[in-house]
């Protein structure tokens, strides 16, 4: 059978016995794969550095056997180094690819969801904000994968001014003259606007105070929760 040649990043990488790992890479042309890499640990093999988690390298595989790709080869193309350099990073880099891993499980959207991964951990090894970052990333990933929330009109009458409440079970908002309560200021409405039209090359590129991606935080995180079902760990954005 044809070898299988495609880039991929290493979302996640589990050592087993003395020598060998097992991979999730995320794929954009095959998706989230699980790939078995037989002496991936040995400095002889020379497959190190291209099987450790966060690396992003071109894979040369053999076919698929109950849905687990063994390696034959790889290279590394990025190694993103500097996210091991700071825990906050780290654990900014980590709760991405986790969110990642949860979310494609299929080759549908795993081109524009690696370009984000690849975005954020670029952004996080040049001193960005890991709370905007992963913020970002979350509310991009779930409009890839489907579940976009409407922050253009409200839901009740259909006004796209002033719109002050963001109801998470619905994923809808309400104008003033409907809502009763708020939990939407202009800033952060105008905010979660730009991330969902920007395109995904753009969406980073905004500037965000900590007091607004604090509140932001709960609204994104119980929209996640209650329509995709992952619960994650949110304290990266609620310090």
């Amino acid at each position: 059978m044809p070898l299988i040649k495609t880039t991929g990043l290493v979302i996640q990488h589990t050592n087993i016995g003395e020598y060998d790992r097992m991979l999730s890479i995320l794929s954009p042309t095959l998706g989230m794969i699980q790939v078995s890499a037989k002496g991936a640990r040995s400095m002889k093999a020379g497959l190190h550095n291209a099987t450790r988690c966060f690396c992003y390298a071109e894979f040369i595989l053999y076919p698929a056997k109950k849905e687990i790709y063994s390696l034959k080869s790889a290279a590394p193309l990025q190694v993103f180094l500097e996210l091991a350099e700071d825990l906050d990073r780290l654990e900014t880099a980590t709760e991405i690819a986790k969110f990642a891993r949860y979310l494609c499980i299929s080759a549908d959207y795993a081109k524009p969801m690696l370009r984000l991964v690849l975005g954020s951990f670029h952004l996080l090894c040049h001193d960005a904000n890991p709370k905007q970052v992963q913020l970002t990333f979350l509310l991009k990933a779930a409009q890839t994968a489907g579940f976009t929330p409407d922050f253009s009109t409200c839901a009740r009458c259909g006004s796209t001014d002033a719109l002050v409440w963001f109801d998470t079970e619905n994923g809808t908002c309400l104008c003033s003259g409907c809502a009763t309560k708020k939990n939407l200021s202009p800033s952060l409405l105008a905010m979660f606007q730009y991330i969902l039209n920007a395109p995904v090359q753009r969406c980073f590129a905004y500037r965000a105070e900590d007091a607004l991606l604090a509140a932001a935080d709960p609204l994104l995180f119980a929209f996640i929760r209650q329509h995709i079902g992952y619960f994650g760990n949110a304290k990266k954005g609620r310090r």
